[in-house]
């Protein structure tokens, strides 16, 4: 940890370490450097920026207290969650330097991240700063439900773009990438989005604005950072000093994220394996007599339906992740038969996949659909031609209309919404 030039912040991350020693520790982990540049104290992650002018008015309790705000926005994986999938909101606002897409508008983001860590921080007996965000109504709430209370309709367009265009539209300044005279990648030159622009300064944790001008680039990879998280909260539970409303927060923090594929083959072997004749597995009753006889096991799954949403709220980057996963059903699993469904509100087209070397290359281009959502449409499809596949495997944003029963046979949705649960068969969150 580097020197820390302001004497009631160095004595607020003493006393952090000493009464919050699941933040101290957290807190130790990361760098802290002096800027005279931003308003208050921001994080992209791994450094801790601050303004010693302004940290050196607060008392020591109220700098334990920003320490702990900043810690908590990588704990709580706010720098990397709003460039995340919006399924409620299709537009973006703009990228990083590192071509990272803002799909949640940022600073009502910080906002929304401002309300869950303020109370977080509260209900673990933290002083908090007079003029923090704070509202009991958000109690309970995840930082996405804040954000969709808190979004206005119509927000201004981030860092002063004119009337909704990106700085390169407006004519005030050059393509984000770097090519003057061409199309801005974010809004192709109509101007309906605040895109292209230099993302937020660093500027005040409490007020919303702590996200770092570049994006987490900097922040620790995920397995760094369950690693240390893990480490913070065994040293706190030690002494005695983990407040009991961490318990939640903890095991989505620290819980193991499981590539797709993975959760395929979990599923298919506990829920769907067909039983068929077997060579690999003798019959037991047979071989006690001399006779070898195949048992009824195979280890290939016979038919697979897999359904893509097509509808308009699914972006284009989310039908590329849905077809690599198509393409890990039939390379890992290797089903006899792999039917392909492109679903909107109504059953679009399919293909019948028989190995992977029938597997198309490139799917969003050739896309029928992208209208409304409904779930309905494949399932009733398939119940009129009294057609029951081994499993479906549902690739969705989870918006949409489902039907009124469950099929006879295992259902298992990929969703790109985490707070969305289909009411029938199982659902996962597709993080990948």
């Amino acid at each position: 940890m580097s020197k820390i030039t302001s004497k009631p912040l160095r004595q607020g991350l003493t006393q952090l370490c000493m009464m919050q020693p699941f933040w101290g520790t957290l807190a130790l982990h990361m760098e802290f450097v002096e800027d005279p540049k931003i308003e208050t104290l921001n994080t992209d992650g791994k450094r801790i920026r601050y303004n010693k002018k302004f940290v050196d008015t607060l008392s020591v309790g109220l700098c334990a207290f920003v320490i702990a705000h900043e810690v908590s926005h990588p704990f709580l994986r706010h720098l990397d969650r709003p460039f995340r999938i919006n399924p409620k909101d299709p537009r973006t606002w703009g990228r990083t330097r590192d071509g990272k897409t803002w799909h949640y508008h940022p600073e009502v983001w910080n906002c929304a991240g401002d309300y869950v860590i303020n109370l977080m921080l509260k209900d673990a007996g933290f002083q908090l700063w007079p003029k923090c965000l704070m509202d009991l109504k958000y109690k309970g709430m995840t930082t996405e439900k804040v954000y969709e209370a808190i979004m206005p309709q119509n927000p201004p367009p981030p860092n002063g773009g004119k009337g909704g265009k990106c700085d390169h539209c407006s004519g005030e300044g050059e393509d984000p990438n770097g090519m003057p005279g061409e199309p801005c990648p974010d809004c192709g030159g109509s101007g309906q989005q605040a895109g292209g622009y230099d993302p937020l300064p660093g500027c005040d944790p409490i007020t919303g604005n702590d996200i770092d001008a570049n994006g987490p680039a900097a922040d620790f990879s995920p397995q760094e950072f369950t690693e240390i998280v893990t480490k913070a909260a065994t040293i706190a539970k030690a002494q005695g000093k983990l407040p009991g409303s961490l318990t939640d927060m903890l095991k989505e923090a620290t819980e193991p994220q499981y590539p797709v594929y993975m959760l395929l083959e979990r599923f298919v072997d506990t829920a769907c394996k067909d039983e068929d004749q077997s060579w690999k597995r003798p019959h037991r009753d047979f071989m006690s007599r001399g006779i070898i006889m195949p048992s009824a096991y195979s280890d290939r799954i016979s038919d697979v339906a897999l359904v893509y949403d097509t509808s308009g709220s699914v972006p284009d980057e989310d039908l590329s992740r849905f077809h690599r996963v198509g393409g890990d059903i039939i390379r890992r699993l290797k089903p006899i038969k792999l039917t392909v469904y492109f679903v909107d509100s109504r059953l679009q087209s399919s293909i019948e996949i028989n190995s992977d070397k029938d597997w198309p290359r490139e799917v969003k281009n050739t896309v029928l659909g992208r209208g409304g959502t409904s779930f309905k449409p494949v399932f009733k499809h398939l119940a009129e031609k009294n057609s029951k596949p081994s499993c479906l495997v549902y690739l969705t944003d989870l918006c949409g209309d489902f039907p009124n029963k469950a099929p006879l046979y295992p259902t298992l949705w990929i969703s790109t919404s985490k707070d969305l649960k289909s009411p029938f068969g199982h659902t996962v969150f597709f993080n990948g």
